[in-house]
């Protein structure tokens, strides 16, 4: 099914894939782990506009809410902005939220959602500011838990970082990460080329949408990494911590899994790892996609390597001590590699069990680099 929506600025469409499985006893036809049939009735469900999903929440009843972005034809300050969709348990649209189950507002590409402890949406991406076709910013958008815009966030619903840099110089700017503190306070994660040099961008944002003017430079931070930023966790004492993949020369890799750490002000952390940072390395480049916090404050890195011998990407998961350095007593010196002899493998989500295992996920691509 294609679905349309008709708001003040013209039609919009979404495109979402959701699947479900059957994770315990109940459907006495279904093993766990296999597609849940009750769900879409075949377990999964297509809305079909051929614009990718990019975040998802699942609410405390069990409806999943997916974020996509708003097709449009012009360029990326043109007419693309936020999307969402919420199903019921059983695969179908919900009518309770926005109009028919979708919402489209905010002229932002959507790239992460997050839901708030008092059930709220936001979602963040990169907007432009002025003529649209100059400075950009990191910009937020925010939803009641029934898909109604609170207009109380920022303005209007619409919350945006200071400008950052011209939209002139690729790869373009990005947003990849975003936490919802428990002061709630909302951090976003994401890059930027300035010149040559690719950086690592920080904005925080106060609970009602307006910057933190306490962090960094009115409230957004840019430090030179020469590499790229996926992740993001904020620790219990306000401390952040970003992971993603920069340049070392040094070790012969290329690249390394690395990860920096920021104070509560935006600062650069010097206790952690070596001047703030911690990396990583494998044979030749590798880098992380996925970053998590354990309850004793260790690091789980996820994300990939490179296996110099065969050319093959191995998944790649290294756990790091609270301040940085690497667990030794985690896998091999501190990483576990999974890999595939037909292709290559690469870790895309980690996350913890309530028994203390880790779980990795990812993708592999075979022997013909087909995905």
């Amino acid at each position: 099914e294609e679905r349309l929506l008709d708001d003040s600025s013209g039609t919009l469409t979404l495109g979402i894939a959701l699947m479900a499985t059957v994770l315990g006893p109940g459907i006495a036809a279904a093993a766990s782990g296999d597609l849940d049939p009750g769900f879409g009735g075949a377990g999964a469900i297509v809305e079909r506009a051929g614009v990718g999903a990019s975040g998802l929440v699942v609410q405390p009843d069990g409806r999943p809410v997916v974020m996509g972005e708003g097709a449009g034809s012009g360029p990326l300050w043109s007419t693309r902005r936020f999307a969402l969709a919420r199903f019921g348990t059983d695969g179908a649209l919900d009518p309770t939220f926005g109009s028919g189950g979708v919402v489209g507002s905010a002229p932002i590409p959507a790239r992460r959602l997050a839901r708030q402890a008092d059930g709220r949406l936001v979602g963040a991406g990169v907007t432009l500011l002025g003529d649209g076709h100059s400075d950009f910013a990191i910009g937020l958008a925010q939803w009641h838990a029934n898909g109604a815009v609170d207009a109380n966030f920022g303005t209007n619903g619409v919350a945006t970082s200071g400008g950052l840099w011209p939209l002139d110089r690729p790869p373009g700017p990005s947003v990849s990460a975003m936490v919802v503190e428990p002061n709630g306070k909302i951090t976003v994660a994401g890059g930027a080329s300035s010149g040559a040099v690719r950086h690592l961008l920080l904005a925080r944002f106060n609970p009602e949408g307006t910057a933190d003017l306490s962090f960094g430079a009115s409230g957004h931070v840019s430090l030179a990494v020469d590499g790229t930023v996926q992740a993001l966790v904020a620790q219990p004492d306000g401390r952040l911590v970003v992971a993603g993949e920069a340049a070392e020369a040094a070790t012969g890799a290329g690249s390394c899994m690395t990860l920096w750490r920021f104070e509560v002000d935006g600062t650069v952390d010097p206790a952690f790892g070596v001047g703030g940072r911690s990396q990583a390395c494998s044979d030749t480049a590798s880098g992380a996609s996925a970053l998590l916090l354990q309850a004793d404050g260790k690091l789980v890195a996820a994300g990939f390597g490179n296996d110099a011998a065969t050319g093959r990407r191995f998944a790649q998961v290294t756990r790091f001590e609270a301040d940085g350095s690497i667990d030794v007593a985690f896998g091999s010196t501190g990483s576990v590699r999974g890999s595939d002899r037909a292709g290559d493998v690469e870790a895309l989500a980690v996350a913890a069990q309530s028994d203390g295992r880790i779980v990795a996920a990812g993708a592999t691509v075979d022997g013909e680099k087909q995905p």
